[in-house]
C-alpha cells in the first residue's frame, strides 16, 4: 500500500482507539473536524500536521516515560515513510494502545479476531522475548518485553529492555524501546543463541545472495 494511504489510515485508526479519558476535554469538540480533514488529506505535510495535533490533545499521563517528543516533532514532514514510522512510534508509545482499536460504533479501523495474527509458539504477552533491533547501524538481537499485536504489519509489539547478555544501560539498547517487529524477527527468550550482527545498509544486499 502506498505509505501516505498507510498513515493515513493507521492514524485514523489511532484515533479511534484512545479513550475519552486518554484525550483533553477540548478533543471532543476537535475530533470530527480533525477526522473529516484526515480523511481529506492527499499530502504527507497535511497528515502529519494531523498528527502532530492529536499528539497534543492527548493526556501527558498516557504517554509512555520514554517518549521522545522532541526527537518525534523532528521527523521529515514532506516524506510520507518517514510520517507513517512517526504514526506508528507515536502509537507504540502510548499507554494501553498497542493494538488497533475495533470500532462498532464509528465502522473504522474494526478488526475481528479472525484478522489478528497468532501469538508465535513459545512467546507470551508480557513476558522476554529476543526480538531483532537496529543498534549503531547494525541489526541484532535484544532481550525484549512482548506487548502486544495488531492486525497491521509489521504485527507485533516489542520494548527492549537488555541485551542479550542482560546489560541494560540506554546507550547499548535500540534508540527507540517501543517498536513493532515481523514475526520473522521474534524468537523465544534464549531460545537459540543471538544471530551475528548484521549491517543495516547491506542487509538487502545480503538478501539477494
Amino acid at each position: 500500500m502506498d505509505p501516505l494511504r498507510q498513515a493515513l489510515l493507521e492514524l485514523d485508526d489511532l484515533q479511534d482507539s484512545l479513550d475519552w479519558k486518554h484525550v483533553k476535554a477540548a478533543w471532543r469538540q476537535t475530533a470530527n473536524r480533525w477526522s473529516q480533514r484526515l480523511q481529506a488529506s492527499n499530502d504527507a505535510d497535511e497528515v502529519w500536521r494531523l498528527a502532530v495535533e492529536l499528539m497534543q490533545h492527548i493526556k501527558p499521563n498516557h504517554f509512555e516515560s520514554d517518549f521522545n517528543v522532541v526527537g518525534w516533532m523532528s521527523t521529515e514532514s514532506s516524506d510520507a515513510h518517514s510520517v507513517l514510522r512517526a504514526v506508528r512510534a507515536l502509537r507504540a508509545h502510548l499507554k494501553d494502545c498497542h493494538a488497533p482499536a475495533s470500532s462498532a460504533a464509528s465502522g473504522k479501523g474494526a478488526s475481528s479476531a479472525a484478522d489478528m495474527p497468532s501469538i508465535p509458539e513459545g512467546l507470551v504477552v508480557g513476558e522476554p522475548c529476543l526480538a531483532m533491533g537496529l543498534h549503531a547501524g547494525q541489526r541484532r538481537q535484544f532481550k525484549a518485553l512482548f506487548m502486544g499485536l495488531r492486525t497491521i504489519k509489521p504485527e507485533f509489539l516489542v520494548k527492549y529492555v537488555a541485551d542479550v547478555d542482560g546489560r541494560t544501560m540506554p546507550l547499548l539498547l535500540p534508540e527507540v524501546r517501543n517498536t513493532y517487529v515481523p514475526v520473522h524477527d521474534l524468537a523465544p527468550w534464549r531460545a537459540s543463541a543471538p544471530l551475528p550482527p548484521s549491517s543495516a545498509k547491506t542487509r538487502g544486499q545480503q538478501a539477494d545472495r
